[in-house]
């Protein structure tokens, strides 16, 4: 029976100038794999029972910043709103509007969708206050036609056909007058 052969080890230089990078240390979830070996307790509060995450909110308007707490409910956030920017206090509750930052753009934020995205939004979150423009609910304004023998017609030929009939106007038309 043949002798295995021995592995054979090949020396790794030693650089003096490189070091491991540090191990990553990862925080888990609170719904990541809980209990067993991973050493990690049960979430004790789930999906839309969460707490609020954002406490404090910085709220914007016309280039001005203010620290306000964050109210539970769309109408707290709008009195928290127009306690930060007296001048807002004057303006019909419907004209002042919150938006945070989306994707591309800013996106409003309902009333009724205030706390579902209050929940998502960390510490500090820029909310943007804008003022809409009034709504007016009148009809529209439109020119009301002349007396009778005033009507302006949208032809050029108009006078041409009256005075000159058919074949005038026809004469007029292409240039043979």
């Amino acid at each position: 029976m043949p002798e295995p052969q021995q592995p054979v080890i090949i020396p790794v230089p030693n650089y003096p100038s490189y070091s491991p990078p540090p191990p990553t240390v990862y925080q888990p979830y609170p719904f990541a794999v809980c209990g067993g070996v991973h050493g990690i307790p049960p979430p004790t509060i789930i999906g839309s029972e969460l707490a609020t995450s954002a406490e404090l909110l910085t709220y914007s308007l016309a280039g001005k910043l203010a620290y306000v707490p964050a109210g539970k409910t769309y109408e707290e956030a709008l009195d928290h709103a127009v306690a930060a920017f007296p001048a807002l206090g004057a303006l019909e509750r419907s004209r002042i509007s919150l938006h945070v930052a989306g994707r591309d753009a800013l996106v409003r934020v309902t009333g009724g969708a205030w706390s579902s995205v209050l929940k998502d939004l960390p510490k500090y979150e820029i909310v943007t206050v804008e003022i809409e423009q009034p709504v007016e609910d009148a009809p529209p304004q439109y020119d009301l036609p002349k007396a009778n023998g005033d009507k302006e017609s949208s032809s050029p030929y108009k006078d041409i056909r009256k005075r000159k009939g058919v074949f005038g106007w026809l004469k007029a038309l292409f240039g043979k007058a």
